[in-house]
């Protein structure tokens, strides 16, 4: 009887003031539509962040030498020197538990690359075959890195997607030669498209 006669007076006073029933009910419906927005997009750009570092490997980290901080996004000087890494690092890692590929490289940033009459600047990567295993990432036209072409120490490349289109807009580039500073590489494969890092770099632009 008591939640009745409640009820009854809810609605009489509700009835008495429609325009501030009618504002706080305006109100409520934004703020929860406000929030379900928000919760959209904020899903949204949480499977797109997961999607990016799936991309990249979930499981793959990069350890280099020297210490100090490394940022999502290298910046600074044209050379990153790895000389403080040796065979015995290398070997340290591998024993590892848990570690099922180790692949050294080295890089450098803002190498000049020239086609013909193309020219652009790229990060360039000597790499060893088992690369394309731990990055999860080999050729999709062509060939990644062979033993062989490690073995006999061939000027052979693999570029990416960004590179293909500075260098070869309308051609193919396989078994093309191009200028990697001033030594001649021969193209032998196109790597898969990898898109942007989490922080933007542009992991095509190899």
């Amino acid at each position: 009887m008591k939640i009745l006669r409640l009820t009854t007076n809810v609605f009489k006073g509700l009835g008495k003031n429609k325009m501030r029933s009618f504002l706080m009910m305006v109100g409520v419906i934004i703020g929860i539509a406000t929030l379900i927005v928000i919760l959209s997009i904020t899903q949204g750009a949480n499977k797109k962040i997961m999607a990016r570092i799936n991309n990249f490997g979930p499981n793959a980290i990069m350890v280099h030498s020297g210490g100090g901080k490394m940022r999502g996004q290298i910046r600074g000087p044209s050379t990153v020197s790895m000389a403080n890494l040796a065979r015995k690092d290398l070997q340290n890692i591998s024993s590892i538990e848990g570690v099922k590929i180790v692949s050294p490289f080295q890089l450098k940033m803002d190498m000049p690359i020239k086609y013909q009459s193309q020219f652009t600047t790229t990060t360039v990567m000597g790499v060893m075959p088992n690369w394309a295993d731990a990055w999860k990432r080999g050729a999709s036209k062509g060939d990644f890195i062979q033993t062989e072409d490690v073995e006999l120490l061939k000027k052979v490349c693999v570029i990416g997607q960004t590179v293909k289109k500075e260098l070869f807009p309308d051609s193919n580039p396989i078994g093309a030669e191009l200028l990697i500073g001033k030594v001649k590489f021969r193209v032998q494969g196109i790597l898969q498209k990898r898109g942007a890092s989490p922080a933007g770099t542009d992991f095509d632009n190899l």
